[in-house]
């Protein structure tokens, strides 16, 4: 699948260890706005909370901490929640088929399909473009801030 935001961290630490850093600090409840998130295993995830506004389309990091020579890795992506997707998918699915078939049967005029198209544009896109690069920003340094001092080398794309 094609993720066009990753990050890789290489830790010169133990994956157990990595696991208790990520544990103790994505567990806890952000007091205004935070990072927030929870780990499962050698798998993670963490996002920005915010209770100013509720986004259901915010980027989600979806993480695997992998054993290596030097120690630990940490890869992940940036990516929707699997509900969300799978939503918006039926969402902009149906309204094009309907615009399909009016387009060449009925009358377009008529149709409320062009404008759920841009209700949806609006809904996920359009006002919150600069805050979805911030937020993922703040995640990845949320990262690096919890293991800025065994960090060996990182590779980031956000």
């Amino acid at each position: 699948m094609f993720f066009p935001f990753k990050a890789r961290f290489a830790l010169n630490l133990d994956c157990e260890d990595v696991k208790g850093r990520l544990a103790s600090r994505l567990g806890e409840s952000p007091v205004v706005d935070g990072v927030f998130g929870k780990v499962n295993g050698d798998k993670f995830r963490a996002f920005l909370y915010t209770r100013s506004f509720r986004d259901s389309w915010r980027d989600i990091f979806y993480g695997k901490i992998i054993p290596s020579p030097e120690g630990c890795e940490i890869v992940g992506y940036f990516a929707w929640h699997r509900f969300v997707l799978v939503f918006s998918i039926i969402w902009v699915a149906v309204p094009l088929y309907a615009t399909f078939l009016l387009l060449f049967h009925g009358n377009l005029i008529k149709s409320a399909s062009p404008f759920m198209l841009l209700f949806l544009f609006f809904l996920m896109a359009n006002p919150l473009w600069p805050f979805r690069r911030t937020a993922r920003q703040r995640v990845v340094d949320f990262i690096q801030d919890i293991f800025s001092d065994v960090i060996i080398h990182k590779e980031i794309n956000v």
